[in-house]
């Protein structure tokens, strides 16, 4: 099967050669006309399939910037609170009443944001996504009466030294 010339080296045209014709020598295999009936209904199941989710992610897509927004502030929110609890433990009022405000813009332009995506029709129809919504905007709530019930005590807090010192 194996030609070697003078040089010693693999004859690669015969090889070439020898590989053609064990390829010629295999039957071909006969190519089936009709598809089964199952095989056809699973491949239109699944273009179905891929054709509603790509359907359900575009109509969702506008969605997903706004809740990228929401978490963003929320974060902030959250980081502008807890550093207001700090200036508050050095009694630094001042500070503190700034940040925590900023906390409660955080939370509630994302309680804001929150609203226009409940308000969506596509969204009403998804009870998963309203629950989640909901838990979302409890917890919102909860952070900005947080904000709140820091930003009061301090200012207040604030008064009473400016009063001292007067």
């Amino acid at each position: 099967m194996f030609h070697f010339s003078k040089s010693k080296h693999l004859d690669f045209k015969g090889l070439h050669q020898a590989a053609d014709d064990l390829i010629g020598r295999i039957p071909p295999v006969k190519k089936r006309r009709h598809l089964n009936l199952s095989y056809k209904v699973l491949k239109y199941f699944c273009l179905i399939t891929v054709f509603l989710f790509l359907l359900l992610l575009i109509l969702l897509s506008f969605q997903i910037f706004s809740l990228k927004q929401i978490y963003d502030q929320a974060n902030q929110g959250e980081a502008n609170l807890a550093q207001a609890v700090a200036f508050v433990k050095q009694n630094d009022f001042k500070q503190a009443v700034n940040l925590a405000r900023r906390a409660e813009n955080n939370f509630s332009f994302s309680l804001n944001k929150l609203e226009e995506i409940r308000k969506n029709n596509f969204i009403n129809y998804l009870p998963w996504a309203l629950r989640e919504l909901n838990d979302a905007s409890s917890l919102l709530v909860c952070s900005r009466t947080m904000a709140r019930s820091t930003r009061l005590p301090a200012s207040v807090n604030r008064r009473r030294c400016l009063a001292s010192i007067l």
